[in-house]
């Protein structure tokens, strides 16, 4: 699993950018069928202020998202491609 965290939340310093309230979250079908981000999400966005929105494709397409910086966060499950990814600085 690869969790990438982009640069959003709190930006407190006059002249940056406004907080995000939204972030988005590239996984994979699977992940979003299983019912995990049924379970976590409403916990983490009461505790974070801060909507998720999910966007559940393939785990290649997920980590493609993620190398363009089209999400804040890539949550997949395939090992090799996930290192791949991460070795070549992109996760």
């Amino acid at each position: 699993m690869v969790l990438r965290l982009g640069s959003f939340g709190n930006h407190d310093s006059p002249g940056s950018a406004p907080a995000a309230t939204r972030i988005k979250c590239a996984s994979t079908t699977s992940t979003q069928n299983s019912g995990l981000f049924d379970y976590l999400l409403p916990k983490f966005e009461k505790k974070s202020g801060l909507k998720v929105d999910v966007v559940a494709v393939g785990t290649g397409a997920a980590i493609e998202i993620g190398k363009r910086g089209d999400a804040d966060v890539v949550l997949v499950h395939a090992k090799d491609q996930e290192l791949k990814a991460w070795r070549k600085g992109f996760l």
